[in-house]
């Protein structure tokens, strides 16, 4: 449906739809923070609301910040996470902001040349119960849900994060060595 509606489990496995639409964006996303909700809204209406519950009433906390940059990016399918401090949102093909330490307001980083997309579309990043973020997205080009690509992203002190290969789905050194010697 148009808009943003959830499902539910009993057992973490099978899910139903709600049929309850919460908001009139599609595609948004929500989390929790200072005990509210949070849901960062890009396709079909812009901004990021507060709300105590699903049910709302969701408020508009701040604009999208979407729409002061540059680049040009789509304000599809939002991901917004933190770590140390530091909070991130990324989406629509071109967009990477970030906050400083224990800050709120997002900085424009695509614009400065610090991109972390590699090529992906539709970037989504989750945090690990180890504390690891792990960057997914589809390949640019071949059409959504087609090709996608996995990777972890490392964060440096000052809070710009950084890629490497997830070392669990690189090749084993080892045989590599093995057949090309």
């Amino acid at each position: 449906p148009n808009g943003a509606t959830y499902e539910i489990s009993d057992n973490g496995i099978n899910y139903y739809p709600s049929n309850t639409q919460i908001h009139i964006a599609e595609n948004p996303t929500i989390f929790v923070e200072d005990n509210k909700l949070k849901l960062v809204a890009g396709y079909g209406f812009k901004g990021v609301w507060e709300a105590d519950n699903l049910n709302g009433p969701w408020k508009m906390i701040f604009d999208n910040v979407a729409n002061k940059s540059n680049m040009n990016p789509t304000d599809e399918c939002p991901s917004i996470f933190s770590k140390n401090g530091f909070t991130y949102l990324i989406m629509g093909g071109t967009g990477y902001w970030m906050t400083e330490k224990n800050k709120n307001e997002f900085i424009d980083q695509a614009i400065k040349g610090i991109d972390i997309y590699d090529g992906l579309v539709y970037p989504m990043v989750s945090k690990t119960d180890d504390e690891r973020l792990i960057l997914g997205g589809w390949i640019n080009g071949y059409g959504w849900g087609s090709i996608a690509s996995h990777r972890e992203l490392i964060q440096e002190e000052n809070g710009i994060l950084s890629m490497r290969w997830l070392p669990e789905l690189s090749p084993n050194k080892n045989i590599l060595t093995r057949i090309f010697s």
